[in-house]
């Protein structure tokens, strides 16, 4: 079986218009968020984009060979997933842009995402993960006993914000933490940009707690959460759930089949597994 890298040899070179939007896809475009785009990427506030082609080639530029090999696994395995992109037909010329990277000690907040205009006239908001400063750790763990935490908060302003003026339809997702803030995000936000969210993605992040799980808010857009999970999941276990999970392989074991490069890829989907782990 292949992973995500191999996904993109099997079918990079097949355009949206010849192969919708799939889980695979969505789980690349989350773990593209790793990725640090400053100055790379337009921010938050300005209306300019740029395609992944061009963000890889001024990436590269930016960032030599010896400092990647510095970075940690999921990072320097996110820019490898960059450069791959960059020479597909299918995300090449994907446009990046309203970049945001926040870390606030006072706040104890850790908040990143990004839009990603596919050419099949819908946008990613992809949310990133728990990075390895120690304040988004912190703040994970402030969320197994509280909500909302900042970045949840931050989350949701930042879809109003980037989203109110739009009219293409909207995928949110996101792995780990961000998974949870994509939810949360659209749980939360402006009726107007809840009716465009056509899919929300929680790549192996935590859940809520019941009294979120029961508000009117979450269950307006239950039917549209897809949950995956790796069979021995360990952050996608924590707090509670009410959608339905997709159970998936992974090549590895313990705590390294939370990396979604580890997750088992068959053509245009996850390889699935009957249930999570017993363990």
């Amino acid at each position: 079986m292949g992973t995500l890298m191999d996904y993109l040899d099997w079918r990079g070179d097949l355009t949206f218009a010849q192969s919708p939007f799939n889980e695979v896809d969505n789980v690349i475009l989350s773990q593209l968020s790793y990725v640090n785009f400053d100055r790379i990427v337009p921010p938050i506030g300005s209306e300019a984009e740029i395609s992944l082609a061009d963000a890889a080639r001024r990436y590269f530029q930016h960032y030599d060979e010896e400092r990647i090999s510095s970075f940690g696994f999921i990072l320097r395995g996110s820019v490898e997933l960059l450069r791959k992109l960059a020479g597909t037909a299918r995300f090449a010329d994907a446009g990046l842009s309203r970049f945001q990277n926040v870390i606030d000690p006072d706040e104890t907040k850790q908040f990143s995402a990004m839009h990603i205009r596919l050419s099949d006239g819908t946008v990613y908001v992809a949310y990133r993960g728990t990075d390895d400063t120690l304040i988004g750790w912190k703040e994970n763990f402030n969320m197994s006993f509280q909500t909302p935490v900042p970045a949840q908060l931050e989350a949701v302003r930042y879809l109003e914000d980037t989203a109110k003026d739009g009219t293409m339809p909207i995928r949110l997702g996101g792995h780990s933490k961000g998974g949870n803030l994509a939810v949360y995000a659209a749980a939360m936000c402006d009726p107007g940009i809840k009716a465009r969210i056509v899919e929300v993605y929680n790549n192996d992040g935590p859940g809520f707690d019941p009294e979120f799980l029961q508000s009117i808010a979450y269950r307006e857009v239950r039917g549209k959460i897809r949950m995956i999970v790796p069979q021995l999941s360990i952050v996608g276990m924590l707090l509670e759930h009410e959608e339905p999970q997709v159970v998936v392989k992974s090549n590895r074991s313990l705590w390294f089949q939370h990396l979604m490069f580890t997750w088992e890829v068959t053509g245009n989907r996850f390889v699935r597994a009957e249930q999570v782990g017993k363990e």
